[in-house]
């Protein structure tokens, strides 16, 4: 089940058709292939949606450690 940026929400529910005990070599098959295409996609896909504004802000690196705020 792929979940949608708010909370709640299913996005997609992904049908994981591959037999079970699922070996390692199950991850060289082109099923497992498509699935994993498919569910990174999912994952990745709102990210391209954002604000195009957003994209153009810098990125401003951290200039203290973690460790030394108090």
């Amino acid at each position: 089940m792929a979940l949608k940026a708010n909370p709640g929400e299913i996005k997609e529910i992904i049908e994981v058709d591959l037999p079970r005990p699922r070996h390692p070599d199950v991850m060289l098959t082109p099923e497992f292939k498509q699935l994993r295409q498919r569910v990174d996609y999912l994952v990745h896909a709102e990210e391209d949606e954002l604000d195009p504004a957003l994209a153009e802000l810098p990125v401003i690196p951290r200039m203290t450690k973690v460790s030394s705020n108090k």
